[in-house]
């Protein structure tokens, strides 16, 4: 039996605006929007559109990719071709990966409040390594909700596996997964 591939899921040739524009979708309901050349970019993976705090904050970024998990394989083909580019345009890159905590609702009445945390995936040597330990110690101080965030810095192997991307861009990249 011959295997059909899904259309929406081919090479991603990102075409770039003179100052670094960019504005295209990928996949089924992915999209690429890049305003001019930045050092960061906003990742969200997601299927609540209208309900997600997370990818209502990565659409007010100058600079994010939002889809959802059923365009994954469109997703990993704009990033690789996406993120060395804006990478090397900038000789550092600031990735921050943004996910909707799922709530755990406590009985009526509970003050109980959900977690507020944060992946923190970067080198620990020189200028990478300097900026972490300058993020991580800003995101520790961060209150919401009379809740401080808390910081890990997990070993790569221990992120998220769509956090891979980042051999592909470079030494000089930070990158960060937050829940909200």
């Amino acid at each position: 039996m011959k295997r059909t591939e899904d259309p929406a899921v081919k090479s991603f040739l990102p075409d770039f605006g003179l100052k670094g524009s960019l504005r295209q979708p990928f996949g089924h309901r992915g999209r690429v929007h890049i305003d001019r050349w930045l050092p960061f970019i906003i990742l969200h993976r997601g299927d609540e559109e209208r309900t997600s705090v997370a990818r209502r904050i990565a659409i007010e970024s100058p600079s994010y990719f939002v889809w959802s998990p059923d365009d994954d394989v469109a997703a990993l083909n704009a990033i690789e071709a996406v993120i060395p580019a804006i990478a090397s345009k900038a000789n550092r890159l600031f990735v921050v990966v943004l996910d909707d905590r799922s709530a755990k609702f406590e009985k009526e009445g509970s003050q109980a409040l959900p977690e507020f945390a944060a992946q923190l995936g970067a080198g620990d040597k020189g200028d990478v390594g300097r900026a972490a330990d300058a993020l991580e110690s800003t995101l520790r101080s961060i209150a919401i909700d009379l809740r401080h965030c808390k910081v890990e810095r997990p070993a790569d192997r221990e992120l998220d596996p769509l956090m891979h991307w980042e051999t592909s861009a470079g030494d000089s990249t930070v990158w960060v997964h937050t829940t909200v």
